[in-house]
């Protein structure tokens, strides 16, 4: 299906590329946010597994040894991308814990943090 049906193909090619912009340290950080510890780790823990057992699964059907082997520039500029989401991402999950502290309905927090969610959308793009 995935050679014969252009469809299909694009289906699992928009997945890899998705996949290939998920950061799991990223995605670590702000699953640590939660409340509970422990809960935040186990749907962390739940969220890593079935991301690793979906990119294996797009890897054998595509026939491919890696995401967007097929796609290398798209690759790079996921990469390079990657240069600027990054402390972004850190700095959202920086004000996400400050604006937790705050006891006040009127945090100085708040407007910085719907800036960055803006900002981080806006870098991912198709899947912000």
């Amino acid at each position: 299906m995935y050679r014969e049906w252009p469809f299909f193909r694009t289906l699992l090619d928009n997945a890899q590329m998705a996949l290939a912009k998920t950061d799991m340290s990223i995605a670590r950080e702000y699953a640590a946010l939660c409340v509970d510890a422990a809960v935040g780790a186990q749907i962390y823990d739940v969220i890593r597994e079935e991301y690793g057992r979906c990119i294996q699964q797009i890897l054998n059907v595509a026939d491919t040894p890696s995401l967007l082997r097929e796609t290398p520039a798209l690759a790079d500029s996921l990469s390079q991308r990657n240069n600027f989401l990054d402390p972004l991402n850190q700095i959202q999950v920086s004000l996400l814990r400050k604006l937790r502290q705050e006891d006040s309905g009127d945090s100085p927090w708040l407007q910085p943090l719907l800036r960055s969610i803006n900002a981080i959308a806006a870098g991912m793009r198709n899947t912000g």
